[in-house]
């Protein structure tokens, strides 16, 4: 036990000979820890979270155009640890995922993204493989088969279909395997530990449990002792897959922070928040990631195909359209908050703000570290100023409003005290 306690510490040789970490899609999910796709009822997080899977299973060397401006066009690569492999605890519409597969594979038809050894494969959905007992069936659909396609070699391959390059385009065998329902990630039974088994035998570069609140079991999602369980336990999946465990959870009623206890996103190595703005498009926001750019966001487009027989499923897919007059919702949350913070102050007649305080009497719902770092963001620039309140425990960090404005206040008939010089 001691060995082991020993190896938990390293020099500054052992840190500089540690590789930086790979990025599972450029700038937006990284290849190792624990994260969260957010968002309210149909905002498509679980087809995001399925099209960064089922790119990482056929080893896709870029996924979509995303950069922190809407003119951004360009793609983000997609990086791997292992080979590709993904489990997906899908707790929400299982049966859905058979059509929303084959929509993807129709749209994307494996194509090459520069690379003149790969091909175009037309039509994935009607490929054959011979000497397969499904693939001899009448059942020849693609989602049949998924976890019993290879490609490795050409001959065993139909004429309907042409080549692909290795490791480009190709579902491995057993790449994507989808789970009927999520484990306990609270109670930690038997479901929870064949999970950590099957991650350390498959070592899989994505694991997927949607959602949170499925995967919680018992727990009280406004504990922070409860969600800290359930993040340990992924925070364990993590380390024996060596890959990303990404959790897909619905948002609170303002659709600001996961719903629950701030630690579920306090312990994130990322956040990523969809909103549907309307049919053709969704806003995906990169809200938090450790070591990376964040709070910036770009747009997917939304489609339909058709699949023939009545049957049809969204795809996610770049986004080409122009957004006119398009408001800038971040802008217009910290224009809620100052005007919220400014009603605060002219009420209680004091120049001082606390962000349990102010939490506690905005329109839109937030938690305090949420009000926080909106304040955060308005200080400078004739804007807040932030007063550290002292160090210990029960210290409070403040928030002024400048003189001037107490001044303006003041021509306005309005008696306020206190400015940012008479802070503690």
């Amino acid at each position: 036990a001691t060995s082991k306690q020993a190896e938990l510490y390293m020099d500054m040789d052992q840190i500089g000979s540690l590789r930086p970490p790979r990025d599972l899609i450029e700038g937006i999910i990284p290849t190792r820890g624990v994260g969260y796709i957010t968002g309210r009822d149909r905002s498509l997080k679980t087809f995001l979270a399925l099209d960064i899977c089922l790119h990482v299973a056929f080893m896709m060397p870029y996924w979509h155009r995303a950069g922190p401006d809407t003119t951004a066009r360009d793609r983000r690569k997609v990086g791997f640890n292992h080979e590709g492999k993904i489990i997906f605890a899908a707790g929400e519409g299982v049966h859905s995922f058979s059509p929303r597969i084959q929509a993807w594979v129709q749209a994307q038809h494996v194509k090459s993204y520069g690379d003149p050894d790969i091909r175009t494969v037309d039509d994935l959905t009607s490929l054959r493989l011979k000497g397969c007992a499904k693939c001899d069936t009448e059942e020849d659909t693609f989602v049949g088969h998924v976890g019993h396609l290879e490609f490795a070699n050409p001959d065993d391959i139909s004429d309907n279909t042409v080549t692909l390059a290795p490791g480009y385009g190709e579902l491995e065998r057993k790449n994507l395997t989808i789970r009927r329902g999520t484990p306990n990630m609270f109670a930690g039974g038997e479901d929870y530990r064949y999970l950590l088994a099957l991650a350390r035998r498959e070592r899989p570069d994505v694991i997927v449990l949607d959602t949170l609140a499925l995967s919680s079991g018992a727990a009280d999602q406004q504990s922070a002792k409860d969600m800290g369980m359930i993040h340990d336990r992924a925070a364990i999946l993590a380390e024996a897959s060596g890959g990303v465990v990404i959790i897909i959870a619905h948002t609170d009623k303002g659709d600001n922070d996961a719903r629950g206890s701030s630690v579920i996103e306090d312990n994130s190595d990322f956040v990523i928040h969809c909103d549907r703005k309307d049919n053709d498009h969704v806003e995906v926001t990169v809200a938090k990631r450790k070591d990376a750019e964040d709070n910036w966001r770009f747009h997917l487009g939304v489609s339909t195909v058709d699949l023939g027989l009545g049957q049809s499923s969204l795809i996610l897919k770049d986004y080409d359209g122009e957004l006119p007059g398009y408001e800038d919702p971040e802008m217009a949350v910290l224009d809620n908050v100052i005007k919220d913070a400014e009603n605060l102050v002219l009420r209680q007649k004091h120049n001082k703000i606390d962000a349990i305080t102010l939490a506690a009497h905005l329109d839109d719902k937030m938690s305090p570290k949420t009000v926080g770092r909106r304040l955060d963001q308005l200080v400078g620039e004739g804007g807040l100023i932030r007063v550290e309140g002292g160090r210990g425990r029960g210290s409070k960090t403040y928030w002024y409003f400048p003189k001037d404005r107490i001044d303006h206040w003041a021509a306005m008939g309005h008696e306020v005290t206190g400015h940012e010089e008479q802070a503690p």
